[in-house]
């Protein structure tokens, strides 16, 4: 493959850029300023102002992380040459995309997609799996060779991924990308955790209205078996000398110590 026989690059990732300047570097390619750009997302066009000199009028991108979006700029310049900076794992979906509205695209391979073996020291105890690729399931697999789907939670992004997870007996993702709904990974993740985080927190408040119903139950029979157990209590009554008596007593006894001294 020419470069230089090209008029316009397409990029699906920002590792593809990263891939396909350093070889035209290395070749000791200059790239033509007139070169125009056609990336998959805003993101991917933004990272080419790494290279490049950002020019809106030669980057064009879509909105909601598909080729589709940029078919209407790629159909305004029907004398445009494309080359496509992919990994030696891909599908020919994009490819035939554009051939059915009259666009050649030429895929080229320039960096090959390998296996990252965790660790020993690593822990594995993860509670989500995010899948971009295919050959993130094959890495899934790799790194897991008993992997068994129990609270693992899914994620998956693209048809291919989807078919790949399913002929490893996987399931179906829990969360999948791009859809009616979420145009990109990241969307789709940011609502499934928001919706999680809201259940936790209504079964958080149900568990602590139970356990405040079950404590005041508890609190309710332990008084009622006390009261049940206290005996009764006996009123004493206590009599006393009525005072009159008591002066009556007091008055005699002086009258008779005056009769003992007046005999004597």
């Amino acid at each position: 493959i020419n470069i230089l026989d090209y008029t316009a690059i397409l990029f699906n990732s920002r590792l593809g850029i990263d891939h396909f300047f350093s070889l035209c570097e290395k070749l000791r390619v200059a790239v033509p300023e007139s070169m125009h750009y056609y990336c998959i997302s805003e993101s991917v066009a933004n990272y080419l102002q790494k290279y490049i000199q950002y020019r809106k009028r030669k980057v064009f991108f879509g909105d909601k992380n598909r080729f589709e979006d940029v078919l209407p700029a790629m159909q305004r310049r029907p004398s445009e040459k494309y080359l496509m900076i992919t990994s030696d794992v891909h599908n020919n979906d994009t490819i035939d995309m554009f051939a059915s509205h009259n666009i050649k695209v030429t895929p080229a391979v320039m960096y090959r997609t390998v296996i990252n073996m965790f660790a020993d020291s690593e822990k594995k105890n993860y509670d989500m799996f995010v899948l971009f690729t295919p050959m993130g399931v094959k890495a899934l697999k790799a790194n897991y060779p008993q992997f068994k789907r129990e609270k693992h939670i899914i994620a998956c992004m693209g048809v291919a991924t989807i078919n790949a997870l399913s002929e490893e007996g996987l399931g179906e993702p829990d969360i999948v990308a791009p859809s009616k709904q979420y145009t990109s990974i990241t969307a789709a993740l940011d609502s499934f955790l928001q919706q999680n985080a809201e259940q936790e927190e209504k079964k958080k408040i149900e568990r602590a209205a139970k356990a405040a119903a079950k404590k005041n139950t508890t609190t309710k029979k332990t008084t009622a078996k006390t009261a049940a157990k206290k005996p009764a209590t006996k009123t004493t009554t206590t009599k006393s000398a009525t005072p009159t008596k008591k002066a009556t007593a007091t008055k005699n006894i002086a009258a008779k110590k005056t009769t003992n001294t007046k005999k004597e």
